[in-house]
């Protein structure tokens, strides 16, 4: 089953994200060698931080996959 997936930019950001559950996450995040640029929305920001905090806006909700880059 394929799940809707929603985009947005705001702040100079493109944030892509959907429901999906913690081991389609993980999967995705192999599927793109573990980029820094896709995690878990978690507590306003993207897990795993690597050292660093990226957050993520109170649109998209706790949980799911979400990818971020600069548009710029």
């Amino acid at each position: 089953m394929l799940r809707p997936w929603h985009a947005r930019i705001e702040a100079g950001c493109l944030y892509v994200w959907g429901e999906a559950s913690p081991e389609e996450i993980a999967l995705v995040r192999d599927l793109y060698w573990g980029s820094y640029a896709i995690g878990r929305a978690a507590a306003g920001q993207l897990l795993p931080s690597y050292g660093g905090v990226t957050p993520v806006p109170a649109f998209v909700s706790e949980g799911d996959i979400v990818s971020v880059v600069s548009v710029e």
